[in-house]
């Protein structure tokens, strides 16, 4: 599970992965989890944002991703 909180610990939104973390980064948009076998990308919005928007447009593609790595 990720949970997005703020700066002061609150929680703000969350997301059940089916991966196992073993690296986490975070830009002011995006929040990248990865383990040895894939990994997740997933484009957040602040609270603000999503009030205005509405449940069909939170599920556009691109918001969130699963992906493996490509073993060569």
């Amino acid at each position: 599970m990720i949970i997005l909180c703020n700066s002061i610990g609150t929680p703000l939104d969350s997301k059940y992965i089916d991966l196992a973390p073993s690296y986490v980064a975070m830009t002011a948009s995006h929040v990248v989890v990865a383990s040895r076998e894939a990994f997740y990308m997933w484009q957040f919005k602040n609270v603000k944002q999503r009030a205005i928007m509405d449940v069909s447009s939170r599920l556009k593609a691109g918001m969130e991703k699963l992906l493996p790595f490509l073993v060569m």
